[in-house]
């Protein structure tokens, strides 16, 4: 009987243990090496989970404040208790860590999980806390940090919060500055102003989420304003100063010097990839201008036997994608086989509410590909799900290529609005003609039942 593969993982992350345990049900026997972030990294620990506990239980607190329905009149005006918000988040970051990537790993012959950092000495050895291991292939999951707040000058004693620190404040700031305007920037400083914290976004683009058409960016910077959230776009920042206990941000906007002061700093402008340290040179393993490591088709680096997955290697940097890049890194590695992705059918969604979500190229994006497309919108308000709870915010945008008569993308800014991207995404993969979906059978009063009234507009 010939002897196992060895897969050696560094990197104890999400796409790190997704891709250890796909090798070792593929035969393999498996080392982990994590260090930084408790295992499970970025998105149990410090990113996924705690965000959406938080903007959930934001939800509620504001909800309470703000009833949708005339005749609800809440008994008594609901209280904030802050440290046991933390704390409950803490238990359920634990609850749901714990069973996965400590005691299954645990359970597992031949898979052993090093807390240790882990150094490439070449193509198959690595230095592993100390240790030289040899390895038959390796796959390199480290992820990323938050980026250093980006600003010429910065003053002395100038602390700043990133969204992997913010969760753990031991006491609900009064005042936020967010530099950034991308999703997890959004996503914080609506949820905090929910809670009740005066929030200030500091944007150097035109508008938020600047990879998005401007319909999308409009529609949420208005939602967002209108819960008095601050919103300044078009900024250049110049410095950050001590202002007492809180700090000071400098910045020019249309020509004029203007500033800003909160109790805290909060910095989402961007992530930085884990390669540092790695020895990724002495294995030829290179990296782009960012630092992200970089790929082929089948996830293997510039180095043969080498592979890499998840946010190391650039966008889109989601946690289903990362998982999904290392199974098929380590599939590729000890099969033999090319399983890749078509980035197309990447479904996404800001977490804000409403939702921001979509999948595929929006109108612009196809037609630059060569593509005669139209599209169809339905809003907020002419959707039966919505108008029995007294929503109004936002649309369902389908994209269509007209020769194909098939849907190519979609854009949606909706409550829930993550929730329908699945479907399209099936309709999109299996190349379901727009009739098929306008006329399919969505149960009325559901939010599906939007895609089948949006497909409807095409025959209009």
């Amino acid at each position: 009987m010939s002897p196992k593969p060895h897969l050696v993982v560094i990197g104890g992350g999400s796409a790190g243990f997704a891709g250890a345990f796909r090798a070792h049900a593929l035969g393999a026997r498996v080392t982990v090496a994590n260090t930084g972030l408790p295992r499970g990294g970025t998105c149990p620990n410090v990113g996924c989970v705690p965000s959406k506990f938080y903007i959930r239980a934001a939800e509620q607190f504001h909800r309470a404040h703000h009833p949708t329905y005339r005749g609800w009149r809440p008994a008594g005006t609901p209280t904030l208790d802050w440290p046991a918000l933390v704390a409950e988040k803490r238990e359920l970051i634990a609850q749901i860590t714990r069973p996965h990537y400590v005691d299954h790993a645990e359970s597992l012959d031949d898979f052993e999980v090093v807390d240790a950092p882990a150094r490439l000495l070449g193509p198959r050895a690595l230095d592993i806390g100390g240790a030289t291991c040899h390895a038959d292939a390796i796959l390199i999951a480290t992820g990323t940090r938050p980026r250093a707040p980006i600003i010429p000058e910065i003053g002395p004693g100038v602390e700043w919060l990133s969204n992997d620190t913010l969760f753990d404040l031991p006491e609900l700031p009064a005042s936020l500055i967010v530099l950034g305007g991308g999703y997890i920037a959004l996503e914080c400083a609506q949820m905090m102003a929910r809670f009740g914290t005066e929030v200030t976004v500091l944007q150097r683009s035109a508008q938020v989420l600047s990879h998005q058409p401007a319909y999308v960016a409009k529609e949420i910077e208005r939602w967002l304003r209108e819960e008095g959230i601050r919103i300044e776009t078009g900024t250049s920042l110049r410095s950050a100063s001590r202002n007492g206990k809180g700090v000071e941000v400098t910045y020019e906007q249309d020509g004029e010097m203007r500033r800003v002061r909160a109790e805290h700093l909060v910095a989402v402008q961007g992530r930085q990839p884990n390669t540092e340290d790695l020895g990724l040179e002495t294995a030829g393993v290179e990296t782009d201008r960012s630092g992200s490591i970089r790929t082929d088709a089948r996830f293997e680096t510039t180095a043969p036997g080498i592979y890499a997955a998840g946010d190391v290697i650039g966008a889109p940097e989601l946690v289903y994608t990362a998982s999904e890049e290392a199974e098929r890194a380590v599939e590729n590695a000890l099969t033999g086989s090319s399983l890749g992705y078509d980035p197309d059918l990447v479904p996404w969604v800001v977490f804000t509410d409403p939702q921001v979500a979509g999948i595929g190229p929006d109108e612009d994006q196809a037609r630059a590909r060569g593509l005669d497309v139209d599209t169809a919108e339905l809003p907020v308000t002419r959707w039966p799900r919505f108008r029995v709870a007294g929503e109004t915010r936002g649309f369902l945008r389908l994209i269509r290529d007209r020769q194909r008569n098939v849907l190519v993308g979609a854009r949606a800014v909706c409550p829930e609005g993550g929730d329908l991207m699945s479907e399209i995404r099936l309709a999109i993969l299996n190349q379901t003609p727009v009739p098929e979906i306008a006329h399919g059978f969505h149960p009325y009063l559901t939010l599906s039942e939007g895609i089948e009234r949006a497909a409807l507009k095409f025959a209009d």
